[in-house]
């Protein structure tokens, strides 16, 4: 498949690079969504029996499981095909409850101005001119699958211009990226690997990007409702200022979450050596073994584009007036922080021991 043309099945490619360990990359490999009759490689299979609980025997009967339990929950209205479903029973390692706690957090969250960030999710197709300045800004753009399976994307945070496109719009995009996600079975599995370049990010940008309310919320969608598993976090390059910035995030952190973290100055070696494959899929400017930046960046352009004309549109609904007592408060308060949090080093709010 070429850069923008789309597989037999329809679903649009990204160009990643082959998985190898010479800093010269000749050739590349397509990245498409897993198709539903495709099967996982054996490293997911893997993965998925010995981290997940998973038996491919088993599957079918947890989803009827799943949709019965759904099928209770009178308040809710949501998707129920396999990908969906399976998304939320891999995070949840098979535990019902917990995948039906966390379906319910990611439909009250998507739709209810109470409780989370409706318009987080909400791109139509009249953002398509947006979406192509985003991308000439140059952003963020995939890498590909690490060597224990997580997807990896580098974002480049200084290339934010924030005089041509709102942080919300911005994040809209991210959100769109993610709902594709959200259905590959390999990311499921595997989780995602973040890599965040830091380097030239100004106050200026920083104070637009991070309101306080906004930045509490996506950090409760990410940890409460949506399905992923976060295999490492890099910040490189954080600007000073930027430690008062990151004490808005913090104190809401589980600390599974805390663990996975890097910050990094200069030199990403320390990262390659924590993230075994990470090295081969970053840009040969940061000590990598792939193509520049720029280059990836275009190879992947058309394919982003194709994402956002064929984005999912995930129906929900949730009716407040028909939930169950035993369906309420199912997400934990993520509250004002108090005024001396950004003022005394090390301080932070405990969540409790519940892991993401």
């Amino acid at each position: 498949n070429m850069p923008g043309r789309r597989s037999s099945a329809g679903f649009p490619c990204i160009y990643m690079p082959v998985t190898q360990f010479t800093r010269t990359v000749t050739t590349a490999m397509a990245y498409q969504p897993l198709k539903p009759d495709e099967k996982l490689s054996s490293l997911y299979v893997k993965r998925a029996s010995k981290e997940l609980n998973e038996d491919p025997k088993q599957i079918a009967a947890h989803l009827t499981s799943l949709r019965r339990w759904l099928s209770s929950m009178p308040h809710l209205t949501c998707p129920s095909d396999d990908a969906f479903l399976l998304a939320f029973l891999r995070h949840a390692k098979f535990g019902h409850s917990k995948a039906l706690k966390r379906i319910d957090n990611f439909c009250t969250f998507r739709t209810s101005e109470k409780e989370g960030y409706p318009s987080l999710f909400q791109p139509d197709d009249s953002d398509l001119n947006s979406y192509l300045r985003m991308l000439d800004m140059k952003t963020m753009t995939p890498l590909g699958f690490a060597d224990n399976g997580a997807f990896c994307f580098l974002v480049k945070m200084a290339n934010f211009d924030v005089d041509v496109i709102s942080p919300e719009k911005l994040k809209q995009f991210q959100q769109l990226f993610n709902d594709h996600l959200l259905y590959d079975a390999r990311v499921q599995i595997g989780g995602v690997g973040m890599v965040f370049d830091y380097t030239g990010f100004s106050m200026r940008q920083s104070r637009a990007m991070f309101k306080p309310r906004n930045t509490r919320l996506e950090t409760k969608y990410y940890q409460e409702a949506f399905p992923v598993r976060v295999n490492r976090m890099v910040f490189f390059n954080m600007p000073s200022f930027f430690d008062a910035t990151y004490k808005l995030i913090e104190p809401y952190l589980k600390e599974k979450i805390r663990s996975r973290i890097m910050m990094i100055q200069d030199n990403l070696q320390p990262a390659f050596d924590a993230f075994p494959g990470l090295q081969k899929l970053m840009p040969k400017e940061y000590g990598g073994f792939n193509k520049s930046f720029e280059e990836i960046h275009a190879e992947n352009r058309q394919a982003m584009i194709d994402l956002f004309n064929n984005r999912r549109h995930i129906a929900l609904a949730v009716d407040e007036s028909q939930r169950p007592e035993t369906s309420k408060n199912l997400m934990r308060a993520y509250g004002e922080l108090p005024a001396e949090t950004m003022g005394k080093q090390g301080t932070y709010v405990k969540f409790g021991d519940d892991e993401i």
